[in-house]
């Protein structure tokens, strides 16, 4: 971690296992081996990679299958195209069925 300050690479190192326990849990609810880590703080990720995998690697199902991490850097614009294409074909599904 690139900070010196002992309080900052406290909160880093906790947010980074917070996310690999939420990774982990999410992942062995849904039974997926992929995810995708995206938004605008994914920065840090590289920063916190090694605590979100042990994190992950605690939390995971022994007999799961290795959870490959996608990490999507390419920004807000990509995230907010993608978030408006999920509205619009929700919107679309609603209007061919009648309910909206």
């Amino acid at each position: 971690m690139r900070s010196e300050d002992p309080a900052v690479r406290t909160i880093v190192g906790a947010a980074g296992n917070a996310l690999g326990t939420l990774i982990a849990l999410a992942a062995n609810l849904s039974l997926q081996s992929s995810i995708v880590l995206a938004g605008e703080g994914i920065a840090l990720f590289g920063v916190v990679q090694d605590r979100v995998r042990a994190a992950i690697a605690a939390g995971r199902d022994p007999q799961a299958q290795p959870l490959d991490i996608h990490v999507d850097d390419s920004g807000f614009r990509a995230w907010a195209r993608g978030a408006a294409a999920v509205a619009i074909q929700a919107s679309m599904d609603r209007m061919r069925s009648g309910r909206g």
